[in-house]
C-alpha cells in the first residue's frame, strides 16, 4: 500500500483474534472473557479507565503475560491457548511503549536499526542502510537519522520509536499510552498523523488509551473496556451516538441522562421529555425505546450537548448555571425548571451571564434510550 505522502513499505499484515481471555494475579480476576478481533490492515483501540485491565491485554497479545484461559491468534498462528505458547520474540509484533524506550547513547538511525541487528531476520548492512532511510521517511523524520534522542522533542522521539517498531516489518503493532507523556494539544493531531503513517504501511494495530480523543483520532474500531471485559467493540460513532449500556454512554462523550414519557399510542410514536417531543422514525430506536420502558412508560433518555440547540425563538427556558469556553463554542450547563441539568453546545458569539434563561429545544438525530435505575 503507498501513497504520495508516505512512501510505500508494506509488509504482510497480519490479523488478531482473542477468544475469551482469562487473566488472575492471585485472588484477583484482570481480564474476563475478553473477545477482540481485527482483520489484516485494521486499526483497533482499547479505551478505558485506569485498572480497567486494557495494558494486561496488550501484554497477553506481546506474549509478555501468558492468559489462563482463552486463545490468542496472529495472523493464522495460535500463538497461545491451553496447548500452545510462543515466545514474544517469535510473535513477529512490534511494540511501541509509553515512554518510548530509546537508546540514548544510540543515534536515531541506530535506534531505528536496533531491531533489524537483534531480530530473528539477519539483515545486511546494505539492507539496514535502506530500512532505516525509508521508515524514517514513513515517519517524517528524513535528515534526523545522526541526532541523538535528548536532541528530539517529544513528538519526534515518538516517531523514531514507531519507526524502530516498523523497521522490521511486523505483522502487528501494538502501541501502549504512546502519547500520554506529550502534551494535551499534540495528542490528537499526531494520532491522526500516526493514523495515516500506519495505513501507509498496510500495518495492523491495536492501541490502548484513557483518552477518547486519540482512540476517535486513530482507530477504525475501539472497544470500551470495563473491569476486564470489552463492553462495546464498534465505531467511534456509534460509540457515541448508540452506546449499548449507561457506562459506555458516560465514559464516551459528554451527556446527561434525562427523565422522558414513551408514548405508543399516536400513529407515530414519540418519546415526551421536560423540554419537548422526539419523534422515533428509526425503527432500531423504536425498539430499543419499547426495551427501556418500564410498566407505565418511563425511561430516561441520552441527551449529548449537541443535542440541546440554543434558540431565542423558544418558549422552553433554561438558567445558565456553568459556562466553558472553548473558541468557536461555549459549553453550557443549563439547569432545567424540574432542576434536571442538560449540556449544550453554543457558538461563541451567543455569550450569555451565569444565571440567565435562554431559549432551547431539542435536535436529536438519534434518540438512545436506557432503562430507568432503580432506586
Amino acid at each position: 500500500m503507498e501513497s504520495d505522502r508516505f512512501p510505500g513499505i508494506a509488509g504482510q499484515p497480519a490479523g488478531l483474534s482473542l477468544e475469551d481471555i482469562e487473566v488472575r494475579f492471585g485472588a484477583q480476576q484482570v481480564l474476563q472473557r475478553l473477545s477482540v478481533r481485527l482483520s489484516p490492515g485494521e486499526i483497533g483501540c482499547l479505551l478505558g479507565p485506569s485498572g480497567c485491565g486494557k495494558t494486561t491485554a496488550l501484554r497477553v497479545v506481546a506474549g509478555f503475560v501468558r492468559p489462563d484461559a482463552g486463545r490468542v491468534s496472529i495472523g493464522a498462528r495460535t500463538v497461545a491457548d491451553h496447548a500452545h505458547w510462543i515466545a514474544p520474540e517469535h510473535r513477529q509484533v512490534g511494540i511501541v511503549f509509553q515512554d518510548h524506550a530509546l537508546f540514548p547513547h544510540l543515534n536515531v538511525a541506530e535506534n531505528v536499526a536496533f531491531g533489524l541487528r537483534h531480530g530473528p531476520r539477519p539483515w545486511s548492512a546494505k539492507e539496514r542502510e535502506a530500512r532505516v532511510n525509508e521508515v524514517l521517511a514513513l515517519v517524517q523524520l528524513p535528515g534526523l537519522d545522526k541526532r541523538f534522542p535528548h536532541e528530539l522533542s517529544g513528538g519526534q522521539q515518538q516517531r523514531v520509536a514507531l519507526a524502530r517498531a516498523l523497521a522490521p516489518r511486523p505483522g502487528l503493532l501494538l502501541l501502549d499510552e504512546p502519547f500520554s507523556n506529550l502534551d494535551p494539544d499534540l495528542r490528537e493531531a499526531l494520532a491522526m498523523e500516526l493514523r495515516d503513517m500506519l495505513k501507509a504501511a498496510g500495518t495492523t494495530a491495536l492501541l490502548v488509551t484513557h483518552d477518547q480523543y486519540e482512540a476517535f483520532a486513530l482507530a477504525d474500531c475501539v472497544g470500551v473496556m470495563e473491569r476486564g471485559y470489552v463492553a462495546q467493540w464498534d465505531s467511534a460513532y456509534r460509540l457515541y451516538h448508540q452506546p449499548d449500556s449507561r457506562s459506555v454512554a458516560d465514559f464516551v462523550g459528554m451527556g446527561s441522562f434525562l427523565p422522558a414519557t414513551l408514548h405508543l399510542e399516536r400513529d407515530d410514536p414519540v418519546i415526551e421529555t421536560e423540554i419537548g417531543w422526539l419523534s422515533l422514525q428509526d425503527p432500531e430506536d423504536l425498539e430499543r425505546a419499547k426495551r427501556s420502558t418500564d410498566a407505565h412508560g418511563q425511561l430516561d433518555i441520552l441527551l449529548r450537548p449537541d443535542d440541546v440547540v440554543h434558540d431565542d425563538s423558544s418558549r422552553q427556558l433554561a438558567v445558565v448555571r456553568r459556562k466553558a469556553f472553548r473558541g468557536a463554542e461555549f459549553l453550557y450547563t443549563l439547569a432545567l425548571p424540574s432542576g434536571q441539568e442538560v449540556l449544550a453546545l453554543v457558538p461563541s458569539h451567543h455569550n450569555h451571564a451565569l444565571g440567565e434563561p435562554i431559549g432551547i429545544r431539542l435536535d436529536a438525530d438519534h434518540v438512545v434510550t436506557f432503562a430507568r435505575p432503580h432506586a
